[in-house]
């Protein structure tokens, strides 16, 4: 390329490659703009996403200023359109603040909107997280729980030390006081009378057995005093027949 200044030189690369003012390009970065939600990202990581863009659209678009005046006018107009572009895109826990903001007379700049934003994301974060560590805290029990093993029932959920069936449910509980022990204490008698109540029906059922057992032997004497008589009267009965 030969040319006779270097001005001409950018001037004929600028004019050959430069895609400046190019409505495509500026039409499709309007549209990733309006389509931009926070979604899953933080609200820093929003705002960086949308800065990107909009640096990438001031590229493009080329704006032709007459005086200082139309300058600030141009200014005012784009940074109150991202402001709006920003709270549009945020997720809605950020209602109250986005309603607070456009509330206002004097609408905020983008900084002040983003830095906003900030603080009520922090704020959320402070306040959500002893929920979160208390939900933690019972999961991390639970998981306690269940790793927790008897040596001398080989079961889960405690120690030999609260083995039910090695020291008995009633020491286990009353030990540990307060409501549990009376709990304790009456299961304890609850069992002790099933128990009694059983060794009743056990031992109704041995009287049972025993009387069973007599009548039989009585039955069976008796069969073998007839047996006897028998046998004795036919002994006679064969002497006289000899005689």
């Amino acid at each position: 390329m030969f040319l006779p200044t270097a001005q001409d030189i950018w001037t004929t690369i600028r004019q050959t490659y430069s895609k400046a003012g190019d409505a495509a390009l500026i039409y499709e970065i309007k549209t990733k703009i309006s389509a931009t939600k926070q979604g899953n990202l933080s609200v820093t990581q929003y705002a960086n996403l949308l800065q990107n863009l909009w640096q990438e659209l001031d590229q493009y678009r080329c704006v032709q200023m007459v005086c200082s005046e139309d300058a600030a006018t141009l200014k005012s107009f784009i940074e109150k359109d991202r402001v709006y572009d920003f709270l549009a895109g945020l997720n809605v826990e950020f209602d109250q603040v986005r309603i607070q903001i456009l509330g206002k007379e004097r609408l905020s700049s983008l900084n002040e909107t983003i830095s906003l934003i900030r603080a009520e994301e922090n704020r959320r974060e402070v306040m959500l997280e002893p929920k979160t560590l208390e939900g933690s805290a019972m999961i991390s029990t639970k998981s306690n729980k269940d790793t927790i093993w008897c040596t001398y029932c080989k079961k889960s959920s405690h120690t030999r030390d609260d083995c039910f069936k090695l020291h008995g449910k009633e020491q286990v509980l009353s030990r540990k006081g307060g409501f549990k022990g009376r709990k304790a204490h009456l299961t304890a008698g609850e069992d002790q009378t099933q128990e009694k109540s059983n060794q009743a029906g056990m031992g109704e059922f041995k009287k049972e057995e025993i009387e069973k057992l007599r009548n039989l032997l009585n039955s069976l004497e008796k069969s073998s005093s007839t047996c006897s008589l028998a046998q004795s009267g036919f002994g006679y009965g064969e002497d006289d027949w000899t005689c």
